[in-house]
């Protein structure tokens, strides 16, 4: 799959240059580093700042690289890049940002990610800026308020982190019923293995007292009593998560687009889902097939 070569935010995608096109000194007539150029194509020179190839153990720059129609056919100096290509390809002055070849995510899950960047994001500070439980019932209410979901639609946060706010716990049901009972609330722990909710969504799920804990996860209880407090671990998450509503094939792809495009604003032109299932296996062959996906 091609990897558009626009990526600039302020790095930018040039991930093949050091596998196929052994980025060292300055190409010359005749050297494999330069590619054919019996047809133009849309083409970029990149300049104007410490372009790093990344090849050998010690640093390597080149001051020039041009791309065509996504593809690296150039490396090395600004003055014969511009000769070469000068008279038919736009420029990017790099105004002394660093251009670096794009990097590998090794430990990704993307379909739940590219979730994530829909959703209400909880992640603590300094990641985030959620200090407090009442940081996280502001940011619930205000998606309410502007979105304004019909009654009994979802709300849905990620990225909670009991220990990274000043009350060094779960919010929970009553927490949460703080902020509607109108709607099923579910939030998602940062480390993606526990999920809190609030009355609507328990009730959703047909999560009572007298729901005992499956195997590999357990429901958290009010003090003294076998009421759910709203905190689901592990496997407990199932029932909740089949609750969900799912989005059609169409807004899922959509939302994967717009989450890979984070990715690659970002500088990443390869990630990985590392725990797909069955319908994210499809959901990924389907971005391939219509050639939507902005990275590998």
């Amino acid at each position: 799959m091609k990897v558009g070569f626009r990526v600039l935010s302020p790095l930018i995608a040039v991930g093949i240059c050091a596998l196929s096109l052994g980025c060292g000194g300055p190409a010359t007539e005749g050297d494999p580093r330069v590619a054919a150029e019996s047809e133009t194509l849309n083409q970029t020179i990149y300049y104007g700042g410490d372009i790093v190839t990344m090849v050998g153990d010690e640093p390597q720059y080149a001051e020039a690289v041009v791309q065509r129609d996504g593809k690296i056919v150039f490396v090395g100096g600004r003055p014969e890049a511009f000769e070469r290509f000068g008279d038919s390809a736009d420029e990017v002055d790099l105004g002394g940002r660093t251009l670096l070849p794009g990097f590998i995510d090794a430990h990704s899950h993307v379909v739940q990610q590219t979730l994530k960047f829909a959703v209400v994001n909880l992640d603590p500070d300094p990641i985030g800026d959620v200090r407090t439980i009442g940081d996280i019932q502001r940011k619930l209410r205000q998606r309410i308020e502007e979105t304004a979901p019909a009654p009994g639609a979802w709300v849905f946060g990620w990225g909670y982190d009991d220990t990274g706010i000043e009350e060094q716990r779960h919010p929970t049901r009553d927490d949460l019923d703080a902020v509607s009972k109108d709607h099923p609330i579910v939030l998602m722990h940062i480390s993606s293995h526990l999920m809190t909710s609030n009355s609507r969504a328990l009730e959703a799920a047909a999560i009572t007292a007298d729901t005992p804990d499956p195997a590999g996860g357990k429901i958290r209880r009010e003090p003294g009593s076998n009421e759910p407090n709203g905190v689901l671990e592990e496997t407990a998450m199932a029932a909740m998560l089949g609750a969900l509503p799912s989005p059609s094939p169409e807004r899922a792809l959509e939302l994967l687009t717009i989450g890979l495009s984070r990715y690659a604003e970002a500088g990443i032109t390869t990630a990985q889902e590392g725990g797909a299932l069955p319908p994210m296996l499809r959901l990924l062959e389907r971005g391939a097939e219509a050639g939507v996906l902005p990275i590998d």
